[in-house]
């Protein structure tokens, strides 16, 4: 291989893996700045803290970014690099922390947290009915960020062979 092939190479790892890095940190950075901005607010129940860090933290924007540092890493598949390992396993806690969070969210709009209009608590979602299109409503952006970070936590693992999931399929090997 000629030195520039290699230097250009080289490049585009070191760019594919600081790109990952950043992601992976914006993404921390959004979820710790949820987390300060729910706990500002005294007098709340857990509930409603938890409500409003899965508001802020696991959302479309934080699990998209989740998918995006994987795709930044896909480049550097090949050589199973070790210095990608830390920023998949990261990836894997961040995007578990989304998809739990969401499952959060999912459940506590269903069963019970759709405030009537005569509603007196201090945090809430603002709902003018509490129909069913509002539940929907507020029930699809959560779904997308699950599914989002779900698809990052597959390709995390898929890059970092953490847990196989081959079968074992004679027409197929591991990889």
């Amino acid at each position: 291989m000629l030195p520039t092939e290699t230097n250009e190479r080289d490049f585009r790892q070191d760019f594919a893996y600081a790109i990952a890095l950043c992601l992976s940190v914006a993404t921390v950075l959004l979820i710790v700045s949820a987390i300060l901005r729910a706990t500002t607010y005294s007098g709340t129940s857990v509930r409603e803290h938890i409500e409003l860090i899965s508001q802020g933290a696991a959302n479309v924007l934080t699990a998209g970014l989740m998918l995006a540092t994987v795709a930044a890493l896909v480049p550097l598949a090949s050589q199973r690099s070790p210095r990608t390992r830390p920023i998949l396993i990261g990836t894997l806690i961040v995007s578990g922390l989304i998809v739990l969070l969401t499952v959060f969210s999912v459940v506590d709009v269903v069963t019970i947290h759709i405030p009537g209009p005569n509603s007196q608590e201090s945090v809430s979602v603002v709902l003018s009915r509490g129909g069913f299109k509002d539940r929907l409503a507020t029930l699809l952006p959560e779904v997308a960020a699950m599914l989002i970070a779900l698809v990052a936590m597959v390709g995390a693992n898929r890059l970092g062979n953490f847990v196989s999931g081959s079968r074992g399929s004679a027409d197929f090997p591991p990889g």
